[in-house]
């Protein structure tokens, strides 16, 4: 019987849930690109479709635009939030303007913003001056929610149709390149799996006699990264600091 990846509950009703969602492939996706989709309940779904949204409008506002691994990510989220949309429908305009309106009242100038923690990948744009710019809180929870939905998923595409369930876990980190060196370089070692311009994954076993124990790097836009594991208990190391 299949189950939902999220849940892991039987499927009486089989969803489709992108492992990395349909509105995040950047513009420079080639069409022959396979979109990873993994079977999820309608609950999770829908509950994690919910929370891409509000996750996507903060990160792609953050990104740089000019990269090509996020090409036209940041006119998605623009638009998303009224702006640069012409002759859209007046209830469509006035829920497009309330979300701006609650997106903006997250930010603050970034000369305020003070010793918040930088997500790894982001920062302030060169090229800018820092009264120009601002700053914009992203939840933990929500940051943690989506990433580990999207690594469920690759580990179910990667790891043979594999759910992770007891005695393994899955553990989600955020490291900046230079806290985590010694890491970094080992995962250019790793052969990367990508999905057209915007996501790279690369998975390793550890250990390599342990097949059901795995280390997860995944760049999302050639700017964020994540890094997970997969395992029990003795198998997962410390944490990345």
């Amino acid at each position: 019987m299949m189950k939902c990846v999220h849940c892991l509950q039987e499927l009486a009703k089989k969803t489709k849930d992108h492992v990395f969602p349909s509105s995040w492939y950047p513009d420079s996706t080639p069409t022959s690109v396979q979109r990873w989709t993994v079977p999820s309940c309608p609950c999770c779904n829908g509950t994690y479709g919910a929370l891409e949204k509000e996750l996507f409008i903060r990160l792609a506002i953050c990104v740089d635009p000019t990269k090509a691994e996020a090409s036209g990510i940041s006119k998605k989220a623009l638009r998303s939030l009224g702006i640069g949309v012409k002759n859209a429908a007046c209830e469509e305009s006035v829920h497009r303007e309330a979300l701006r309106k609650r997106i903006m009242a997250e930010t603050q100038p970034l000369a305020q913003a003070g010793d918040l923690p930088l997500l790894p990948g982001v920062g302030p744009h060169p090229g800018f001056k820092v009264e120009e710019q601002r700053a914009i809180e992203i939840p933990y929870e929500l940051m943690h929610s989506v990433c580990g939905k999207v690594l469920r998923g690759c580990e179910y595409k990667m790891g043979k149709k594999r759910y992770i369930e007891e005695p393994y876990r899955l553990e989600i980190y955020f490291a900046h390149d230079d806290d985590v060196k010694d890491v970094t370089a080992t995962c250019e070692s790793i052969p990367a799996f990508t999905l057209g311009p915007g996501f790279e994954v690369r998975r390793a076993q550890t250990p390599p006699n342990e097949p059901y124990a795995a280390f997860y790097r995944v760049m999302i836009w050639g700017t964020i990264k994540i890094y997970a594991t997969v395992g029990t208990d003795e198998d997962l190391a410390p944490p990345l600091t």
